[in-house]
């Protein structure tokens, strides 16, 4: 440890991560950490030896940023909100005062 208190930096980068750390950086269960890393497209996994597995710290942030979707406008309505316009009230869709939901009821 340094005075500042940090690890000192290894000559052969950062230290490799168990699956329980990134579990508790990504917020998940361990086994699903696990899971992640047995798909061909998910979290690189470095195999130590038999049944120890262990994770880049830049293949976890390189993970992350694979599975950033940036959100898309699927609907009209969506999209209106996004723009700010105001939603058309019922009456104002109404062509006339019959087709109107709200219209007063004759005595």
């Amino acid at each position: 440890m340094t005075e500042s208190g940090a690890a000192p930096a290894s000559p052969l980068g950062e230290p490799l991560v168990d699956a329980a750390t990134v579990a508790a950086f990504l917020g998940i269960h361990v086994a699903s950490v696990y899971r992640l890393a047995g798909r061909s497209n998910g979290l690189p996994v470095v195999q130590v030896s038999a049944g120890v597995r262990r994770f880049r710290p830049a293949d976890v942030r390189a993970y992350i940023e694979r599975q950033t979707r940036t959100p898309q406008v699927r609907s009209s309505r969506a999209a209106q909100l996004l723009a700010g316009r105001p939603r058309a009230r019922r009456n104002e869709l109404a062509t006339s005062p019959q087709q109107s939901v709200h219209r007063k009821q004759e005595p």
